[in-house]
């Protein structure tokens, strides 16, 4: 657990903390090929013990809510934009990626239970890891610097995403999806349900989070104040380009071990 961090001195550096979170992103080797907290693997087909909780929470939110999506023209309860109190930018981008964040461990969760490539799962006990370690960073920067503060109205983290989206070329990644801007529902409920070739769909689905995440970086590197948040927004844009490479090596490799028709 990170010590809460604070611009005027603390028990440990910030910057080591920052790179600490980069260095989880970039590196940390998979602790396991099978099922998440002990779980039995999971196949394409039939997702293990270690999600299946995850994917029937997913799908039980779809199954009764299947158009709860965001109305970019209010908040999650239809709210008129007017009415949003509007949060520094600061803590805007600490809740936008502490709930982005919590739902990519959730995929790769998914994916390193689900995934038929060792490799795959590798990638995606490495994304839910720094996921985690990410989102505890966050925290304690939040807890440091906006002790009191409510958490940020929904309006305004989908349109943090909307303007990463738009200016990175990306297509919607589905994080806003069931209301919920923690947990991507649509990619999750996709990966907890595609039976046939599961590897490149997760490959996609994560490929395409991560460009928004970078896009994210980038908008954030030129905004934010708080110098632990400038450091942290420009290692998660080196970073992302880096699990970008990894992602497109991984697809390269299933493309060529897949035999032709």
């Amino acid at each position: 657990m990170f010590d809460p961090l604070t611009r005027d001195g603390g028990t440990r550096s910030s910057a080591v903390a920052v790179a600490v979170v980069a260095m989880l992103i970039l590196s940390l080797p998979a602790t396991r090929a099978s099922g998440q907290d002990g779980g039995l693997p999971g196949t394409p087909n039939t997702p293990g013990t270690g999600t299946a909780a995850v994917c029937a929470d997913v799908t039980a939110t779809k199954v009764a809510s299947p158009g709860a999506e965001h109305d970019h023209a209010g908040d999650a309860d239809g709210d008129d934009p007017g009415s949003v109190v509007l949060a520094p930018f600061d803590l805007v981008y600490v809740d936008t990626m502490v709930a982005r964040d919590t739902g990519t461990a959730a995929l790769g969760r998914v994916v390193a239970d689900r995934a038929t490539d060792l490799r795959v799962r590798e990638f995606g006990e490495t994304l839910a890891t720094g996921g985690d370690a990410s989102v505890v960073a966050l925290g304690d920067w939040r807890d440091a610097w906006y002790p009191d503060a409510p958490a940020v109205e929904d309006l305004q983290l989908v349109q943090l995403v909307d303007e990463a989206e738009s200016g990175s070329g990306a297509p919607a990644d589905g994080g806003m999806g069931g209301g919920n801007p923690a947990l991507p529902a649509d990619d999750l409920l996709t990966l907890c349900t595609v039976t046939d070739s599961f590897d490149a769909v997760a490959l996609e689905i994560v490929a395409t989070r991560i460009e928004t995440d970078v896009a994210l970086a980038a908008i954030a590197f030129g905004r934010v104040e708080h110098v632990e948040l400038l450091a942290f927004a420009q290692s998660r844009g080196e970073s992302g380009q880096h699990e970008l490479a990894v992602v497109a090596d991984l697809a390269t490799g299933i493309t060529a071990s897949t035999p032709a028709p």
